[in-house]
Formats: structure tokens, C-alpha cells, sequence
């Protein structure tokens, strides 16, 4: 379940914030596990759902404040811009350079073992 009203400000005395911190509080005291990104809802089923929580957290959540949330950080992931193409490539080069440097590792020590007669080492 994604509810963006959720997702946290970065300044701890704004309104976002105050309601993250209350909706946390508030499902460890129902005493059903949480399992939450910045403002996704993790469950497998209808009964790990603290639906009292849940149904407060749509009450305090006025319309008004929910739109003005969605469009600030809409408008501040616009004034970010998108990422530039070689910055994006270069982060993928390295993710695929660190997968793949245990597997080199691997082989050489694979390598360096001597050979029993079996199929090692061929």
C-alpha cells in the first residue's frame, strides 16, 4: 500500500513529519509488525494491517494537505532535473563491477587450488 501523504519531510517541525511520526507510533502500539519503506506498506495479508491506524492516518490526512505535499515534491524533484545519461552509465558500470568482482575472485582461487586428478583445474 503507497500512501505519499506519509512520505517524510526533511524538516522535523513540518506537518509530513509530525504524521510519519505519529502513524509509526501509533502501529507499534497496535502491536502488529510493520514493515514500511519511506511511505509504502508492506503486508502479505488483510489481518497484518492495523486498519484503525490506517483509517485515522486517511483522517488527519486533509485533501488539501495531500495535493499540496504531492506538488511540492513534484515540483522539487523537477527543479532537480533529470539525471545526465553518463552519470546514469557509470552508475551501472560500477553496480555490474562490484557483482561481478565475486565471481572473478572465485575463479582465480578455483585456479589456485592443485589440481587431484579430477576435473578441476581443466
Amino acid at each position: 500500500m503507497y500512501v505519499m501523504g506519509l512520505y517524510p519531510s526533511e524538516a522535523p517541525d513540518s506537518k509530513s513529519h509530525g504524521l510519519f511520526r505519529w502513524f509509526v507510533d501509533a502501529w507499534k502500539k497496535s502491536g502488529k509488525k510493520l514493515d514500511m519503506g519511506k511511505c509504502c506498506i508492506r503486508f502479505k495479508r488483510a489481518d497484518d494491517l492495523a486498519l484503525d491506524v490506517l483509517g485515522e492516518l486517511i483522517r488527519r490526512m486533509p485533501a488539501k494537505d495531500y495535493v499540496a505535499n504531492y506538488v511540492a515534491a513534484r515540483d522539487a524533484q523537477a527543479a532537480k532535473g533529470p539525471k545526465p545519461r553518463a552519470e546514469i552509465r557509470a552508475a551501472v558500470a560500477a553496480r555490474n563491477a562490484a557483482k561481478a568482482a565475486p565471481k572473478a575472485a572465485v575463479k582465480v582461487a578455483k585456479k589456485a587450488l592443485p589440481d587431484r586428478g579430477g576435473r578441476r583445474g581443466k
